[in-house]
């Protein structure tokens, strides 16, 4: 698993060196990936302190498990879709299986830069609206998201990404009563490496 890691990182940093990047409306595509963690505890009645309980509650993916591909739409605006997998061993409420569940998460998101508003260079700050799908153990739901995210660039076309999503469960499955999946709400915090390609004529 290491290894093809190690491979497909290295594959993309070798394509990436033969293309221009600018996200913008004359290279407007946008590739990240990375791990992330996922917090099934987290909801509205959670206490500031309890978002960063990295042991008690988060969800460390072991290696290259989240890939987001956005366009630029014009105005300072993107849009764009990620899919994520996970193994969860920690839930709401200290449930608990025998094995793990594996998770699986599609999301899509209307992205805000706040670069120009902010003026900043190198730090594209952002902040993003959207809808997802969330599946565990056969069982899926609808969530509403809401990210707060930045990304350094630290050359023209590659930047290291933090980005942090708040995911409201829409309807009552996962909430079961033998079951506690997802207690309503779900943090999620990724970290990667974004590529910007695309460029025009």
């Amino acid at each position: 698993m290491k290894k093809n890691n190690v491979f497909l990182v290295a594959l993309l940093l070798t394509i990436s060196t033969t293309l221009s990047f600018s996200q913008d409306q004359n290279n407007p595509w946008q590739f990240t990936f990375g791990i992330h963690a996922v917090d099934l505890d987290a909801d509205t009645n959670t206490s500031f302190v309890d978002f960063f309980a990295v042991n008690e509650n988060w969800n460390v993916s072991p290696g290259l498990s989240t890939f987001t591909l956005s366009k630029y739409i014009g105005d300072n605006m993107s849009v764009g879709i990620t899919g994520s997998v996970n193994q969860i061993s920690k839930f709401a409420d200290d449930y608990e299986f025998i094995n793990d569940v594996t998770y699986f998460a599609l999301d899509a998101m209307l992205k805000y830069d706040l670069s120009d508003l902010l003026s900043c260079q190198n730090m594209e700050p952002y902040l993003g609206l959207g809808l997802g799908n969330t599946n565990m153990n056969d069982t899926s739901w609808i969530t509403s998201n809401a990210s707060l995210g930045i990304t350094y660039w630290f050359s023209d076309f590659m930047g290291l990404t933090a980005q942090t999503d708040y995911k409201m469960n829409m309807d009552d499955n996962g909430r079961g009563n033998t079951a506690m999946l997802d207690e309503g709400g779900t943090m999620k915090y990724t970290l990667g490496l974004s590529i910007k390609f695309g460029e025009k004529e």
